[in-house]
């Protein structure tokens, strides 16, 4: 729950977690079994925030832009571990999207449960849905806890129906 690469598979749980080759083969090999014996695997995912923002490849990319600041230049802490990723950014949007779909086309993943749902901007969550459809992918379940630690000042879009039509 201290994200750094997103689109990375984890390690504690491959033969051999140094080769990255090993990891990927492995969690295909697994995936795979699961759906040759009809078992959806859903990937449960923190798009809302990083284990570090100074540390984060993103803030290396574009400093100030992929993170929630505060009105004095800290970094927001509604997730009660700092380092609020601001999916409200178009690109920040771009990545959680094209991330979900490199996880359904790479390995095969039925299912995304998102962590702190409440953070993620309501018109990134749209966008996504968006995106499934239009990639055909309407069989991939999609859920996350509709709150956040801190209070995100984006309002309670589960409780207000926002994104029902999703």
């Amino acid at each position: 729950y201290n994200p750094l690469n997103f689109n990375v598979v984890e390690g504690v749980y491959s033969s051999n977690p140094y080769r990255g080759e090993y990891r990927v083969q492995e969690f295909k090999q697994v995936v795979e079994k699961f759906a040759n014996n009809d078992i959806r695997v859903i990937m449960d995912v923190v798009y809302n925030h990083v284990a570090s923002a100074s540390a984060s490849n993103f803030n290396k990319v574009v400093p100030g832009y992929y993170f929630r600041y505060n009105s004095d230049w800290t970094l927001n802490n509604d997730s009660g571990v700092g380092n609020v990723f601001a999916s409200e950014n178009p690109m920040a949007t771009k990545f959680i999207i094209d991330s979900v779909l490199f996880w359904i086309e790479e390995y095969n993943i039925k299912g995304f449960r998102f962590d702190l749902m409440q953070l993620i901007n309501d018109d990134a969550l749209i966008a996504l849905a968006q995106a499934l459809k239009d990639a055909g992918y309407d069989d991939i379940a999609v859920w996350g806890e509709p709150w956040s630690i801190g209070g995100y000042a984006g309002g309670d879009k589960v409780n207000r129906g926002v994104l029902k039509d999703t």
